[in-house]
């Protein structure tokens, strides 16, 4: 089977190409220039991720151009993409699914969450610190509160009997 919405782009031999590779495990895509080389492969490998659901997928090239137009084709089809390769033979407009990009991206992220993590703790521990001296507080009060009660009483006992 074939994706259905890029089927129309194929021609003959490269349906016939697609429908050969498709019962395989490996295939090699090759021909001289022109030939649609990577329409076949972005066919392929949509095809083995959507209809087969076979992931993950590997594509390799000689090439770089040629790497980023199947990653470019695939992503296109709205699979996830990571383009492994020297980040400076990536095109640019490419750069963000690099291995390199997308690992400091999710260390960006992991950083963020640790000091979100890091903050939380920080003001649940002055709420926290806060609500025990709060506590100490009411607690320091009442005893301050029964000597001085505890002193008035004795006063007026010692003023009763001088009145006597």
């Amino acid at each position: 089977k074939v994706l259905s919405g890029a089927a129309s782009e194929l021609n003959p031999s490269q349906r016939e190409a697609v429908a050969a590779a498709l019962g395989r495990r490996l295939s090699l895509v090759q021909g001289p220039p022109g030939t649609g080389k990577t329409t076949v492969s972005v066919q392929l490998l949509g095809t083995w991720a959507k209809d087969l659901r076979l992931k993950p997928l590997l594509a390799t090239s000689d090439s770089n151009i040629a790497v980023d137009n199947i990653a470019e084709g695939v992503q296109n089809l709205g699979l996830k993409v990571v383009r492994v390769g020297r980040p400076e033979k990536v095109t640019s407009h490419l750069e963000d699914i690099t291995l390199e990009s997308i690992m400091r991206a999710r260390m960006e992220e992991k950083q963020k969450k640790e000091q979100k993590a890091k903050e939380l703790q920080e003001q649940q521990a002055k709420q926290q610190q806060g609500q025990q001296q709060g506590a100490v507080q009411q607690q320091g009060a009442v005893p301050q509160q029964v000597p001085q009660q505890m002193q008035q009483q004795e006063a007026v006992q010692q003023q009763v009997p001088q009145q006597m």
